[in-house]
């Protein structure tokens, strides 16, 4: 009737719920950002703390709808990043990597490193508009908590609680939850989703926008529609986180197969640069030995040289020495000659006028002998 549709329309609150999350981190409470986003729209706290940060979803998601809905809330996260038994113990990279992201909103994001108890001395009664507690889970913890906070909240306080559909040994926020339904039964509401979220309205005003909320929340006519609308947005938020991880360590896989491919090809170059390295040092050996060969052989040439220049000067000396003789004894057998020459001439002119003598005799006694 009339009253369904009053419900449905004044479910406007809903529209921040279907930003997109900016900071998404792995978390629990992923399924829960949507909501954060659309009670900061609706609530319009001056003062946002949160109690147990760990890497930040909830308190990124409360700082972006901050942010993005122009609000001047003042975002606190008190945490010591130590860790505990339920959350598991983490390293000093968690809170860096906390404190890197919290400073891109500036001083709109703050954060007291320290435990809850000492940072509750630095608020004054009444200062705190909204207050998240997801510290250590146990039911003596939570309860301390909201009984050492409660008195910080202001008159339009309201306080969620994570992991009240937790049943794990250990976990006792489901108990202490279930007393401040019976405490506020008016003022709560649970969404079962992501370990569960409660939400206490302390706003004393009976029709501000978180009463009413609750209120809608309460009706059958849009409380199922709202609870299965979140659900299903922070589910999608926690999948796509999971897919994307997924197809992070997909990623990571494929470039370590690459890396191992890229370090066995390295290996193998390496081995033929230092195969190549013994063939270049034995080059350059054979190298430095044939320059000494070279040089080696040079030094022979020119003592050759010498050599043959030392026994060419004496061969042509000794040349020169037997030339020497040979002109002497021709020129001695020339002087030879000629006195020959002049011995024979006159022995021949003797010679025949002894012809002529012995001829005349000859033809003298002939003709004695004719007679």
């Amino acid at each position: 009737g009339s009253g369904s549709r009053r419900s449905l329309a004044n479910l406007y609150w809903l529209i921040p719920a279907l930003r997109d999350f900016e900071f998404v981190v792995e978390s629990g409470w992923l399924g829960h950002v949507p909501f954060m986003f659309a009670v900061m729209e609706l609530h319009k706290p001056r003062r946002y703390v949160e109690l147990g940060t760990h890497r930040g979803a909830s308190f990124f998601a409360a700082c972006q709808a901050a942010r993005d809905s122009g609000l001047t809330t003042e975002c606190v996260a008190v945490d010591h990043w130590k860790g505990d038994d339920h959350a598991g113990r983490y390293s000093e990279e968690t809170f860096t990597t906390f404190r890197q992201t919290a400073s891109s909103f500036g001083p709109l994001a703050q954060f007291l490193r320290m435990d809850f108890d000492t940072a509750a001395e630095q608020f004054d009664e009444g200062s705190i508009d909204l207050l998240h507690i997801d510290g250590f889970h146990s039911y003596e913890a939570v309860k301390h908590d909201f009984e050492t906070w409660h008195p910080k909240l202001s008159s339009r306080g309201v306080v969620l609680f994570h992991d009240v559909n937790e049943y794990q040994n250990g976990f006792g926020v489901w108990r202490f939850w279930r007393e401040l339904q019976s405490r506020y039964p008016s003022r709560t509401v649970t969404f079962g989703h992501s370990h569960g979220l409660g939400v206490l309205s302390l706003d004393s005003a009976e029709q501000s926008p978180i009463n009413e909320l609750i209120l809608h929340l309460a009706s059958p006519d849009s409380g199922d529609f709202v609870q299965e609308f979140l659900m299903t947005l922070g589910g999608q938020i926690d999948r796509a986180f999971h897919h994307n991880r997924h197809l992070e360590v997909l990623r990571t896989e494929a470039v370590e197969v690459v890396r191992a491919s890229l370090n066995a090809e390295i290996v193998h170059l390496r081995d033929e640069i230092a195969s190549a390295e013994v063939v270049r040092a034995s080059l350059n050996a054979e190298i430095v030995h044939l320059r000494d060969d070279i040089a080696s052989a040079e030094r022979e040439a020119v003592v050759s040289k010498r050599r043959m220049k030392s026994v060419e000067k004496e061969r042509m000396q000794s040349i020169q020495r037997q030339l020497a003789k040979r002109s002497a004894r021709i020129k001695q057998r020339r002087g030879a000659v000629e006195t020959l020459r002049s011995t024979g001439h006159a022995e021949r002119l003797s010679f025949e006028a002894e012809i002529s003598r012995l001829t005349s005799k000859s033809e003298a006694e002939l003709r004695a002998l004719r007679r």
